[in-house]
């Protein structure tokens, strides 16, 4: 007579199943750790070339001045009685 032994078959499918549960566990940290890794690696490097000689930096862009000796006056705030004004940049001949 053969007796069927459901217990040890069931504990070796469940040992089995829980393996392979903390193997894929395993691996998909694995995994992701490279790719963190990877990705903090990435660098960007952006490259701008200098503006030509006698260019000047207006309001954030680079332009030629109207004439040569033209000078920049920047935008400021001066003092008119007892209030401040704001000056907007402009060309000095």
């Amino acid at each position: 007579m053969v007796i069927p032994v459901i217990g040890i078959t069931s504990a070796r499918q469940h040992a089995a199943r829980i393996d392979r549960l903390f193997c894929m566990k395993r691996t998909m940290t694995a995994v992701l750790l490279a790719l963190s890794l990877s990705t903090a690696a990435c660098t960007t490097a952006v490259v701008a070339r200098p503006p030509r000689p006698g260019m000047v930096l207006v309001e954030g862009v680079w332009v030629v001045p109207p004439r040569i000796g033209a000078v920049w006056i920047p935008a400021h705030y001066e003092r008119v009685g007892f209030h401040r004004v704001w000056i907007a940049g402009r060309w000095r001949y």
